[in-house]
């Protein structure tokens, strides 16, 4: 922790950093004024990840992809994704039993249910969404695979990867 603090003083990140002379442990941030800022080593040592290996990390990554796939495929709503350009990257078992469409023949393909007579919602999704704004709980009819109509309720937002771009536009229908 030392070498950590050490290295973020001659960064310029803080003013001062000392060592409690007296337990050894306490680190402290000190202001320009002299005011105690951050203290107790023992709680930021505690608050640092353990060592991982990337072995640990995909393990992990598996194990929470999983997950993600289970509850989404478990859910009673419909959960779509598609990218900026409306070609689907997932289509969860609620989505083929609600709009009839299997997911294989769905993803990679433009949303089926947002074409034809469904395109003037699909354009008006995309341009809210790709705007930054939320599309949230909005009654429409929807074309199934058979043809019938379907109410629901469909909200959409956007997914934004880690420097706030949009990645991906996420949307949710539930059957009225």
């Amino acid at each position: 922790v030392r070498d950590v603090w050490q290295q973020a003083e001659q960064s310029g990140l803080f003013d001062v950093v000392a060592v409690d002379r007296v337990s050894g442990e306490q680190l402290v941030r000190l202001s320009e004024s002299g005011q105690r800022v951050l203290s107790d080593a023992r709680h930021v040592e505690a608050s640092r990840a353990p060592e991982r290996s990337v072995h640990d990390d995909a393990v992990e990554y598996a194990r929470l992809l999983r997950s993600l796939s289970a509850l989404a495929d478990g859910a009673p709503v419909a959960l779509v994704r598609w990218d900026p350009l409306g070609q689907v990257l997932a289509w969860n078992r609620a989505a083929e039993r609600i709009f009839g469409w299997p997911a294989g023949s769905v993803i990679g393909g433009i949303c089926p249910a947002l074409r034809g007579a469904g395109s003037e919602l699909g354009i008006r999704v995309g341009e809210l969404v790709l705007a930054g704004e939320r599309f949230e709980d909005e009654e429409v009819n929807i074309t199934r695979a058979d043809g019938t109509l379907v109410d629901l309720t469909l909200s959409a937002s956007a997914f934004r990867d880690a420097n706030g771009a949009i990645e991906s536009v996420v949307g949710a229908a539930i059957e009225i």
